[in-house]
């Protein structure tokens, strides 16, 4: 994958994935996929997006990988 971009969406949650006083994005979630980026010989290039518009925004292909929490809740 030498050359090539690695399209990543994130939601704002500290300490994740969030801008610190610079704004710089920042976070355990960025740090870990800037790392695989790495070793895959390929550059992250990072989105913002709102919560409600993560999935459908992979599901669309619009980005390859979302970097945030997700989790299964019984009642939902």
């Amino acid at each position: 994958m030498t050359g090539q971009i690695l399209n990543a969406a994130f939601v704002s949650e500290f300490p994740f994935s969030y801008r610190d006083g610079q704004g710089e994005l920042t976070g355990f979630d960025v740090d870990l996929l800037e790392e695989v980026a790495r070793r895959m010989e390929a550059e992250a290039a990072w989105t913002e997006i709102r919560w409600q518009d993560i999935l459908g925004a992979l599901e669309e292909g619009r980005f390859d990988i979302i970097v945030t929490g997700l989790a299964w809740h019984a009642d939902r």
